[in-house]
């Protein structure tokens, strides 16, 4: 074999690698959930922090989750049962703050964050929300406005006239702001009561945490 065809062939290989590595990595992230991991990161004043987005709960609640995700995220989408679950577990005692980490290389995720606050504008955020995660395979085909009807948003004009407004595109990317503020680079990720954890965290992962934060407020 000729030294060109050598060296050819090597560069082939070369590459063959890479792409192998490439796509596993893109598998590896789009479906392999992270281990979740609690950070040595502290967000100083976190009760201070400007949170734009959706929250629900108390808004004195003893312990508060500030949760960064995206609607086309599919770790995202696992760990809302665990979300829900906490605060029907701790109606008094656990708010949560929804801010939008929209991915870059999702292509509507951010346009489904609009449409989330623009519901939250008629009281309908919750219901939204749940129903973007349910039809998450479906967004940017489904229509906004049929999810808003199954919402049960009283004003449809307001609703549209709303996704096509700058101040609601600000809301979401706040979010972003936020997220890299704090180095927050994944998602799902929270902050409990001040406490970094990025992963996708099972009921009694979130649970223990919620537990030991209510034992620090006492």
């Amino acid at each position: 074999m000729k030294t060109k065809d050598k060296i050819s062939l090597a560069f082939t290989g070369i590459l063959v690698i890479c792409a192998i590595v490439i796509t596993g990595f893109v598998i590896r992230q789009e479906f392999f959930p992270p281990e979740p991991q609690l950070n040595t990161q502290q967000v100083e004043k976190w009760q201070q922090l400007e949170l734009k987005g959706q929250k629900t709960g108390p808004e004195n609640a003893s312990v508060q989750i500030i949760e960064f995700f995206d609607y086309e995220c599919p770790f995202c989408k696992s760990v809302q049962p665990a979300v829900q679950a906490i605060q029907q577990k701790y109606p008094g005692e656990v708010s949560v703050a929804y801010e939008h980490f929209p991915l870059s290389g999702h292509n509507f995720a951010f346009e489904a964050a609009v449409a989330a606050e623009c519901a939250g504008k008629q009281k309908g955020f919750k219901s939204y929300h749940d129903l973007l995660f349910t039809h998450q395979d479906q967004i940017g085909i489904i229509p906004y406005e049929s999810l808003a009807t199954e919402a049960d948003l009283a004003d449809m004009v307001s609703f549209k006239r709303c996704i096509e407004e700058e101040e609601t595109a600000e809301i979401v990317q706040s979010g972003l702001n936020l997220a890299e503020e704090h180095q927050i680079n994944s998602i799902p990720t929270f902050i409990i009561n001040g406490k970094v954890i990025s992963g996708a965290l099972s009921e009694q992962q979130l649970e223990g945490l919620v537990r030991k934060a209510l034992a620090e407020t006492k």
